[in-house]
């Protein structure tokens, strides 16, 4: 996806002055190599330092949440405030094997169809983000390939000791078990880190919903009341393995917003 895929939310987010610029190999910089999350840390800490200068809240989804918790550890920027989704703070299993069907399969994703279904299994209800107007797509199947590594060999756990800023750890309640499982252990790791789950949220839940997305960036920036579809979690070292989180908020007797 592009930068254009979190417009909708800056849309509805018109009392603060949203920056969405697209990282390295996606979207308008599709030509520009991928090179690593560092690199593209260290971009996104040249943009903040050209196009603001000043202290700024971060949003990072995905790719562009490990990029945002590299940013953090590095404390190049001054930083308020983060809100990160997606980020496998668990182990992936059989990691040998899902870098071999990456190698495999990433040439198919120049065919729409083929996109359009990567798209479907993260969970997005408008596989369009996945494609530009012309319906190509807006990442070289070389970049996804690069991307795909680059996480699988990341360490989010160690960035995420060394980020001392404010940060709101989120996953989407149906996202794969690394996302998942690994938001309890953050919990557990980190007493301080504030995490949760979107309840019934896929991968990309601030696409599919950007009035939700938008309503947990305002709360979370402006300290207050984080909306109820948002499950805290508290987890103590002791609990069952797969860390079942403790909810500290009521029950929601509203359905979930995501489309789909």
């Amino acid at each position: 996806m592009s930068a254009s895929s979190l417009r909708p939310i800056a849309e509805r987010l018109l009392e603060f002055r949203c920056l969405i610029p697209d990282l390295r190999g996606h979207g308008a910089r599709q030509d520009v190599p991928f090179r690593g999350i560092d690199r593209c840390a260290d971009d996104i800490a040249t943009f903040i330092t050209k196009e603001v200068g000043g202290p700024v809240h971060i949003f990072g989804l995905s790719l562009g949440g490990y990029i945002a918790l590299a940013l953090l550890a590095k404390g190049r920027v001054p930083v308020q405030s983060a809100i990160l989704s997606g980020i496998a703070f668990a182990p992936f299993r059989r990691r040998w094997l899902l870098t071999a069907l990456i190698g495999l399969s990433y040439p198919l994703l120049r065919l729409k169809p083929v996109r359009d279904l990567a798209g479907r299994t993260a969970g997005l209800a408008h596989t369009g983000f996945m494609s530009d107007p012309m319906g190509n797509g807006w990442a070289h199947p070389k970049t996804v390939h690069d991307v795909a590594l680059s996480v699988l060999r990341s360490d989010p756990r160690a960035m995420a000791k060394s980020n001392p800023v404010r940060t709101l750890y989120l996953a989407g309640a149906n996202e794969p078990a690394p996302i998942t499982r690994g938001i309890g252990d953050m919990a557990a790791d980190h007493p301080n880190a504030s995490t949760g789950r979107i309840r019934n949220g896929s991968h990309t839940w601030p696409v599919n919903d950007p009035d939700l997305a938008a309503s947990i960036i305002r709360t979370w920036t402006l300290n207050q009341p984080l909306p109820s579809e948002v499950s805290r979690i508290t987890k103590r070292r002791g609990d069952t393995p797969n860390g079942v989180p403790i909810s500290t908020s009521s029950p929601s007797t509203r359905p979930s917003r995501e489309k789909g």
